[in-house]
């Protein structure tokens, strides 16, 4: 059983509800910055959501990310990053992915 939900391929999605889902870990959007996947429904109740990774629009500010203890928006922060450029590849699930670490 996978803990991460990869919705890539639906380029043209528009809404999306999970809530309350405690078995979801990670989920994989669409990575086009042209066309971000709008967030109208909260994750809340998504009790081990630990990172959403794409390139997404938060429609929805109301409790988005409400309690979720699990969640980081910046993903990995470890000393792997020092004097490393600030994208590293990362697999999920046996797939390799690109991911950026933002800044603090």
């Amino acid at each position: 059983m996978t803990n991460t939900i990869n919705l890539a391929p639906l380029v043209n999605l528009t809404n999306l509800n999970i809530g309350s889902n405690i078995n979801v870990k990670n989920i994989i959007f669409a990575n086009n910055f042209s066309k971000p996947i709008p967030i109208v429904n909260s994750f809340a109740g998504c009790s081990n959501l630990e990172r959403v990774y794409g390139c997404i629009e938060i429609a929805n500010t109301y409790r988005t990310f409400y309690n979720l203890n699990k969640f980081t928006v910046h993903g990995e922060l470890t000393d792997n990053w020092k004097n490393l450029s600030k994208i590293a590849t990362k697999e999920i699930s046996g797939n390799n992915y690109d991911i950026v670490q933002t800044p603090m």
